[in-house]
Parts: C-alpha cells; structure tokens; sequence
C-alpha cells in the first residue's frame, strides 16, 4: 500500500481531491443511503407482485 500511495501523481491527487469534494455532500446528508433503500424497496415490490 504505501508504494502505491508513493507512485499517486500530483494530477490523480488533485482528481481524487476534486472527486470527494463532489460526492462528499451528497454521502453527509444520506443520498447514496436513501438510494439504496429505494432500490432494495423497488426490487422487493418488483418480485413479489406476479401477475397470475
């Protein structure tokens, strides 16, 4: 691991500091967790309704 974390360019740094920036929000007020449940609630609704 800390070769890699070595071997990380100054631009891919820069990217990931730009990539958690924008999602950072998103995880702090629940999003990507709501979404998951909607999903699973979906999924579940989906398979049990079967139409005869």
């Amino acid at each position: 691991m800390p070769a890699k974390i070595a071997a990380i360019t100054e631009q891919q740094y820069e990217q990931m500091i730009d990539n958690v920036q924008r999602i950072s929000g998103l995880i702090r007020s629940g999003y990507y967790l709501k979404k998951a449940y909607l999903d699973v609630i979906g999924m579940v609704k989906d398979h049990a309704y079967q139409p005869q």
